[in-house]
C-alpha cells in the first residue's frame, strides 16, 4: 500500500454489519490507501460526518432510525459538500435514482458489488462532486455579480411568466421578487425590441427605464432575457438638448430670412448696379445662407418629430409621378458628375395617401446622399408594388457603409464616408428625419450596404388598393 499519498477517508452508514464487513474486505483487497469508518444508525452517522472531514459517504437508504434521503436533505441545508454513493438492493433502484436527483452522485447494487465496481463508483462520485462544486461556485459568483449590477435582469418564459429577477429589477418594478416569480411580466415582451417603462429609480425617485428583450435558454427551455436600464438622466439631457436646439433654431430663422432677402435684393440690382465680382460674392453669400437655413429647418423638424408635434397633410397621388419629378431635378447634377441616373417604375399607377412634401423630402435626402457619395457609376431608383404597400429602392455604386457603421445610419448627427473639402458637409440629420417621416406614414425604412461597393436604401409606404 502506498502510504506517501494522503489516504481517502470514507464513511459508511449501513445497519447490516455483514454488508459493512463486505465493503471493508473489498476495500482492503484493492490495496488502495483508503480508511473506512462506519455507523449502523443514521443520526449517529450524520453527527460524525458533520464533526469530521470525510472524502465520501457510502449510504444505505433503509435504516432503523430514518431514511437515507434525510441525510441528503441535512447535508444540503448545512452546505456540507460530501460525495455520496447509495448502497441499494436490486429492488430499490428506483429509490436510488430519486436519491441521485436529491444530490447523491452514484449508486451501487449490493448483490453485485465487487472491488472494481466499488472503487470505480467511489472515484467517479468524488470527481463528479468536484465538478458539481466548481459549477455551483461559478453559479454563485455569477449570481452575486447579477445581484450587484445596477441594470435590471429578468428571465421569463415564452408566455411571459417570470423565472428569475435580480435586485435592481425588483426595485425598478416596485415589487417583491417572491410575488413576481411565476407571475406574468407586467409589460408586453417583443423579441429584440426596445421599449420604455416607468420605473422607481435606485435612489427612490421615479423615472424612466428602457427594456431590451433577447432570446435565451432557462432550465433547458427557450425563454426571454429582459434587461432594464435607467435612462432618466439621459432622457432629461435629451429633452434639454432638444429644447435648446428648438430655441436656438427659432432665434436664427427670422434673422436668416431677413439676411437672405437683403442679399437677394442687392444681387438682383434692386439697389443699384453690381459688377461681376460683386455678383460672385453675393451668390456665395446666398448659397451659405441657404445652407444655414436648411440646417435650421432640419433642427426644428427633428425637434418637432421627437416631440410628436409634426403634422402631416395627406393627399392621394401617383407615387410614380413624384419619382419622375424628383429624378428630373437631379438630372443636371448627375450629368455634371458623369453619373448615370435612371429609374424603373410600374406600368400601372401606384396611388398612395401621404404628405407629398414630406415624402419629397425623404427622396431628396436619400438621392442627394447617393449623389454626394458616388464618384462614378450609377444611381438607380425603382418601385415595386406589393399587395398593400409599395417598396422604393435607391441604389448607388458609391462609397458604401461599413458593417460596423450600418446600425447607426439613421442616428442623429451622424455622417459616414470621407468627402473632399469642396463638398457640403451637412448636418447629419437628413436620414434621421427621413426615417421619422416614413414611420409617421406607417412605413419602414432600412439600408443594405457594403464598403466600397455602394448602398441600397429601401422604404415602404401603404398604397390605396
Amino acid at each position: 500500500m502506498n502510504t506517501s499519498v494522503k489516504p481517502l477517508k470514507l464513511f459508511i452508514i449501513e445497519d447490516n454489519e455483514t454488508d459493512i464487513a463486505v465493503v471493508r474486505r473489498l476495500i482492503q483487497s484493492s490495496k488502495q490507501n483508503i480508511l473506512l469508518d462506519s455507523s449502523t444508525r443514521l443520526k449517529e452517522g450524520i453527527k460524525q460526518i458533520l464533526e469530521n472531514q470525510y472524502d465520501l459517504l457510502l449510504l444505505d437508504l433503509s435504516l432503523p432510525d430514518g431514511h437515507g434521503l434525510d441525510a441528503l436533505v441535512q447535508f444540503k441545508s448545512k452546505s456540507v459538500h460530501i460525495p455520496v454513493v447509495i448502497l441499494t438492493s436490486t429492488d430499490d433502484r428506483v429509490v436510488a435514482s430519486i436519491a441521485i436527483r436529491q444530490g447523491a452522485q452514484d449508486y451501487i447494487v449490493k448483490e453485485s458489488i465487487t472491488a472494481a465496481s466499488l472503487l470505480h463508483s467511489i472515484h467517479y462520485a468524488i470527481e463528479r462532486k468536484a465538478v458539481e462544486n466548481a459549477l455551483e461556485t461559478e453559479r454563485s459568483n455569477f449570481h452575486s455579480i447579477v445581484e450587484m449590477i445596477n441594470e435590471g435582469i429578468v428571465v421569463a418564459t415564452l408566455d411571459r411568466r417570470v423565472q428569475f429577477i435580480n435586485r435592481a429589477a425588483e426595485h425598478f418594478l416596485q415589487t417583491d421578487r417572491i410575488q413576481l416569480i411565476n407571475a406574468p411580466f407586467p409589460f408586453k415582451i417583443e423579441d429584440g425590441e426596445f421599449f420604455e417603462i416607468p420605473i422607481q429609480r435606485l435612489n427612490g425617485n421615479f423615472g424612466s427605464g428602457i427594456c431590451h428583450t433577447l432570446k435565451t435558454d432557462w432550465m433547458g427551455q427557450e425563454a426571454r432575457l429582459i434587461m432594464i436600464r435607467d435612462i432618466t438622466v439621459e432622457k432629461a439631457a435629451e429633452q434639454m438638448k432638444d429644447a435648446f436646439l428648438q430655441n436656438v433654431s427659432h432665434e436664427l430663422r427670422t434673422p436668416l430670412t431677413s439676411i437672405r432677402e437683403s442679399i437677394a435684393q442687392v444681387s438682383e440690382g434692386l439697389h443699384g448696379e453690381i459688377n461681376d465680382k460683386q455678383d460672385r460674392y453675393l451668390s456665395l453669400c446666398l448659397n451659405n445662407v441657404d445652407y444655414l437655413k436648411r440646417t435650421v429647418d432640419d433642427l426644428l423638424d427633428i425637434s418637432k418629430l421627437e416631440a410628436a408635434r409634426f403634422e402631416l397633410n395627406k393627399t392621394s397621388f401617383d407615387f410614380r409621378d413624384l419619382v419622375k419629378t424628383i429624378t428630373l431635378s437631379f438630372k443636371s447634377p448627375a450629368v455634371s458628375k458623369n453619373i448615370q441616373l435612371d429609374k424603373s417604375l410600374p406600368k400601372s399607377p401606384v396611388i398612395v395617401e401621404a404628405d407629398r412634401d414630406k415624402i419629397t423630402r425623404v427622396l431628396m435626402n436619400i438621392i442627394g446622399n447617393a449623389l454626394k457619395f458616388t464618384e462614378e457609376g450609377s444611381i438607380h431608383i425603382s418601385i415595386k408594388k406589393k399587395i398593400d404597400h409599395l417598396e422604393c429602392c435607391i441604389s448607388d455604386t458609391g462609397l458604401g457603409i461599413s458593417k460596423e457603421d450600418l446600425p447607426h445610419v439613421f442616428d442623429k448627427f451622424v455622417q459616414f464616408g470621407k468627402l473632399s473639402l469642396t463638398h457640403e458637409i451637412g448636418t447629419g440629420l437628413g436620414l434621421s428625419i427621413s426615417k421619422a417621416l416614413i414611420e409617421l406614414h406607417n412605413g419602414k425604412i432600412w439600408v443594405e450596404s457594403e464598403l466600397n461597393k455602394g448602398s441600397q436604401f429601401y422604404f415602404t409606404l401603404p398604397v390605396i388598393k
